[in-house]
């Protein structure tokens, strides 16, 4: 249990860091936070980095299925970070949630889009 947070901790580190260390996705992480129009760089810089955290978010759930961790750990170790209160991840969702296991959907559709404003919507198209 002790190494399955610690990994999963340093998955959260790393995902920091790449913020802090890519300039472009800081970019377009703060053009996000403030609302300002994407680009079509930004918007693929900030989808790329989305699917690595749900990636880090789904295995954090997978554990908390398998009996590893509990849901309040679960969400301690960063399973409500700030990322996903931008809009721009209702955005994302709406495109890609159908690459993710049904009960994984319902987690992050009941825990972590609320936090964007968003709801889950269709994508156009």
């Amino acid at each position: 249990r002790s190494a399955t947070i610690q990994a999963i901790s340093e998955q959260s580190f790393e995902a920091v860091a790449q913020l802090v260390e890519n300039e472009d996705l800081r970019t377009a992480y703060e053009a996000a936070s403030t609302g300002a129009e994407l680009t079509p760089g930004q918007r693929l810089h900030l989808k790329m980095f989305y699917l690595g955290i749900m990636r880090i978010q789904e295995n954090r759930f997978l554990q908390s299925q398998l009996g590893v961790l509990d849901m309040k750990t679960l969400l301690f170790v960063g399973g409500r970070g700030g990322a996903y209160a931008l809009p721009f991840f209702a955005e994302y969702w709406a495109e890609d949630h159908d690459q993710y296991p049904a009960e994984f959907q319902d987690f992050v559709e009941r825990v972590l889009l609320p936090q964007s404003g968003g709801s889950r919507q269709e994508s156009p198209g």
